[in-house]
């Protein structure tokens, strides 16, 4: 595995581009996150709050497949454990919308709860880690 000496590949942008593009996701999930807390503590409507969770269940979806690409293209050795946190947190939060939609009204605390711990800790931990070898990499460049 070539590591945080190999050069990024041609189909990415240069990689400051990226690392853009990816704060930027966290930074819109953090809004989401925001307007799904407000909804629910608010005692918002039903289906305004499933919208909401939608909107933020798309948005991070995408953002996962965008890091994982990166990641892949640079072959970051944590990948397979970072891609698992992934898989694990929009299963379970897939889980939590289902039960919501099924009348489980408590599934939407839960599911916000989750979001927020989980966040925090895997952008703190995990992400973090994965920046860190996004610098090594730009330095090599």
């Amino acid at each position: 595995m070539p590591g945080p000496n190999h050069n990024p590949p041609d189909c990415l942008m240069d990689l400051a581009s990226e690392r853009e593009a990816l704060i930027g996701h966290h930074d819109l999930l953090r809004r989401l996150t925001d307007q799904l807390s407000t909804t629910i503590d608010s005692g918002g409507d039903p289906t305004v709050i499933a919208k909401h969770f939608d909107d933020f269940l798309s948005c991070l979806a995408v953002h996962f497949a965008a890091e994982e690409r990166v990641m892949i293209a640079l072959e970051y050795g944590g990948f397979g454990d970072h891609r698992q946190e992934h898989h694990d947190a929009l299963t379970r939060l897939r889980l939590l919308d289902a039960d919501y939609r099924d009348g489980r009204q408590a599934a939407a605390y839960e599911a916000l709860h989750f979001i927020k711990s989980w966040n925090a800790s895997h952008m703190e931990h995990r992400d973090a880690e994965f920046d860190l070898y996004l610098d090594q990499v730009k330095s090599r460049q």
